[in-house]
C-alpha cells in the first residue's frame, strides 16, 4: 500500500498500527492537522489462506491468528492464559456463542492436559463439549475460532 500511495509525497504518512493505537500514532507525527485516515480494516483472504497461521478450523496449524505476526499474542497464548471468565467472555462478546461457558470451562481442563497449540486439539475439544442435541447445528468451532481472531487482534 506505501509504494502505492508514495506518489502523495510527505502529505501523507503510512502507518502501521492497531486499532487501539490510532490517537498515538497521529500524536506522533508532527501533524497539527489531519484531514482524513486510511484504514485498511478487513481481514485479507491471503491471510486466511494461509493454513500455517491457524484461522481455519477445518485445517490444522498451529494456533496464531495473528494478522501481524511481528506481535501481540497468539490464540494459543489466550487458551492457555485467560481464565474462564474471560474465555467465556470473549466468546459471548465477539462470538455470540451460546455454549460459551461450557466450551470455556472444556478448554481449562483439556488444558490441565496438555498445552493447546494446534487448531485440530482445539477443534477436539470444542466438539466433546457440544452436547448430542446440538451436533448437526453447524460446526462447534465457527463462533469460537472468529472470537479468538477478534481478541488476538484487538478487531473490537
Amino acid at each position: 500500500a506505501s509504494e502505492r500511495l508514495a506518489r502523495f509525497g510527505d502529505r501523507l504518512i503510512p502507518v502501521h498500527t492497531v486499532y487501539d493505537g490510532i490517537a498515538g500514532a497521529i500524536e506522533r507525527s508532527g501533524f497539527t492537522r489531519v484531514d482524513g485516515i486510511l484504514f485498511d480494516l478487513g481481514v485479507s483472504s491471503l491471510q486466511l489462506d494461509v493454513a500455517d497461521r491457524g484461522f481455519a478450523y477445518a485445517q490444522d496449524a498451529p494456533l496464531d491468528m495473528r494478522m501481524d505476526q511481528s506481535g501481540g499474542v497468539t490464540a494459543a497464548t489466550v487458551l492457555a492464559t485467560y481464565g474462564e471468565g474471560d474465555l467465556r467472555r470473549i466468546f459471548e462478546r465477539y462470538g455470540e456463542e451460546k455454549l460459551a461457558g461450557r466450551y470455556a470451562r472444556a478448554i481449562i481442563q483439556a488444558r490441565t492436559e496438555q498445552p493447546i497449540e494446534r487448531s485440530a486439539q482445539l477443534v477436539d475439544i470444542l466438539q466433546a463439549a457440544t452436547p448430542a442435541a446440538l451436533k448437526n447445528a453447524g460446526h462447534p468451532a465457527k463462533r469460537v475460532f472468529q472470537a479468538l481472531r477478534i481478541e488476538v487482534n484487538a478487531e473490537l
